[in-house]
């Protein structure tokens, strides 16, 4: 006759005990038992008490709650082989010793599933209480750092405030430096090196430091691309992908694969290399999971496309975008895609579908209280006027979208603006007018947000409106110039090609606006 098996205790204590690596003789000898007296526990010869096994597997450094995993798990295995779990083959309610079987399969394997899940969200949880502990020490940090000057939080950080060096402080500064880009590049740059400073002298282990570097060097490549250091983006996200395999798989996740590609595409386009800009974004779409981050990532593929002309392809990528966009509360993403789709149809002369947009956009513009959206607006607005051809309505529109970007000191949209407001006055003869939108244009020539090239071209409309002979051929050129221009740097404008007007030498007579930016 075969032997009984130990008791499910002997069974589940004799497994944990082989967990430790250590053999009989040398647990033994580690809880100070004979190894007869060990094997007996083990093999049930010798009753095993719980109590004794709690104490026994507390010195041998196992968890005593491993114990009631085991110790379930055997039961359930009693189960699937216990013909008396069946209840009475008489009974009309009688299960087969099959059903018993596969119910007390599923349920051991129910319980393999749950427990797992249990330890993985408890894991989470905490995960999630410790990183923000983290994030509110960093911003205590950040809070005193603040009111020191660039030169001395740096050196703040490699000397007194050593709790300086986390991973959170570089994760609220890079995302600072985001923040800061498109109204303040240079705070976004010096954001995103003392990121970088901060990462280099961070305690941590390896992976994650190398992870909080390629997220430091990444922001600092976006905010270099946004100040025009293109050279120097270029060097900094060659340092991201450095340090991305040392630190790929981070708990940390401050920067997914996905983000970094997105951010370097939109280096390649302001470096007008426009098929390595799409490889990237596509690149960025195959990694990101699909949701909100996919939605993202097709917005930024449209705005390149705006950029390379091809508004027709931006359409259909914000289009795409639309299902990934509609899952996020961010509105300021929902604005965006909506905006740029106005602005493109408007573009591609769909004037009628602008119109029917125009209602949402103005709707969630209000909603987000942004003083530009709602200058960008009303120009796109202006624009939609002329175009339905109520030309007063559209001239006085320009007019106020032109002194509200003066107000704020925006040079390069004050002369377009200005442009696109000539055309309809040339249109009707009005050239006074013109001639007080060239004086009134005088501060820009003082900005140092507007291209050489750029200026060149304005100087040479300003010149010929304050003679009073501006031509619609002119305007057009230069408007269509200042245009191109924004988008790619590198452009040389050769002057007015019309016989009626050569590009004169001299430099405009141009007094500033009075309350706009000298």
């Amino acid at each position: 006759m075969p032997k009984p098996p130990p008791p499910s205790i002997s069974l589940a204590f004799m497994a944990l005990r082989t967990r430790t690596g250590l053999n009989q003789q040398e647990a033994a000898e580690h809880l100070g038992l004979g190894k007869s007296t060990l094997s007996g526990l083990e093999t049930g010869v010798r009753n095993l008490k719980r109590d004794v096994a709690d104490d026994a597997l507390e010195k041998l450094g196992q968890k005593t709650e491993a114990l009631d995993v085991l110790l379930t798990a055997h039961e359930l295995i009693d189960e699937m082989d216990d013909p008396l779990r069946a209840g009475d083959p008489a009974s009309p309610l009688a299960l087969t010793p099959e059903e018993c079987r596969s119910f007390a399969r599923s349920a051991l394997s129910g319980a393999a599933l749950a427990g797992r899940a249990i330890y993985d969200e408890l894991v989470r949880k905490r995960r999630e209480e410790i990183r923000a502990e983290a994030r509110k020490q960093a911003e205590e940090v950040w809070s005193r750092l603040e009111t020191y000057t660039w030169p001395e939080r740096f050196k703040l950080v490699e000397g007194s405030i050593r709790e300086a060096r986390s991973w959170a402080l570089v994760e609220i500064l890079c995302r600072r430096s985001l923040r800061m880009a498109s109204h303040e590049p240079h705070v976004s740059v010096h954001l995103a090196e003392l990121a970088r400073h901060v990462a280099e002298r961070m305690v941590g282990d390896a992976r994650s430091v190398a992870h909080a570097l390629t997220c430091a060097w990444a922001h600092l490549g976006n905010a270099r691309r946004v100040a025009s250091d293109l050279p120097g983006s270029e060097r900094a996200f060659a340092r991201a992908w450095e340090h991305w395999p040392a630190g790929e798989g981070s708990d940390l996740d401050l920067l997914p694969k996905w983000r970094l590609f997105d951010l370097e595409a939109s280096l390649r386009r302001a470096q007008r290399r426009f098929p390595e800009a799409l490889a990237r974004h596509d690149e960025a779409f195959s990694v990101c999971g699909g949701g909100e981050a996919a939605g993202r990532i097709l917005l930024k593929r449209g705005t390149t496309q705006m950029v390379m002309e091809d508004l027709e392809g931006a359409l259909r990528s914000f289009e795409s975008a639309r299902a990934g966009i509609e899952e996020t509360p961010d509105r300021r993403l929902h604005w965006t895609l909506l905006f740029n789709t106005a602005t493109a149809l408007d573009q591609i002369g769909r004037h009628q579908e602008v119109q029917q947009l125009l209602p949402r956009v103005r709707q969630l513009t209000i909603e987000l209280q942004r003083k530009i959206d709602l200058i960008r607006l009303d120009w796109l607005e202006a624009r939609v006027l002329l175009n339905r051809g109520q030309r007063s309505e559209g001239v006085a529109a320009l007019e106020k979208v032109r002194r509200s970007f003066t107000s704020e000191g925006l040079a390069f949209d004050t002369a377009l603006c200005s442009l696109e407001q000539s055309i309809p006055l040339l249109e009707e003869g009005r050239l006074a007018e013109v001639r007080r939108l060239a004086l009134e244009m005088g501060w820009i020539f003082g900005a140092q947000e507007v291209h050489r090239e750029a200026l060149a071209a304005l100087k040479i409309f300003c010149e010929a409106a304050r003679r009073e002979e501006a031509t619609l051929g002119l305007t057009r050129q230069v408007l269509d110039f200042l245009k191109r221009v924004q988008r790619d740097p590198s452009l040389r404008f050769e002057g007015h090609q019309d016989s009626e007007m050569q590009a004169p030498s001299s430099q405009p007579e141009l007094q500033p606006e009075r309350g706009g930016v000298s």
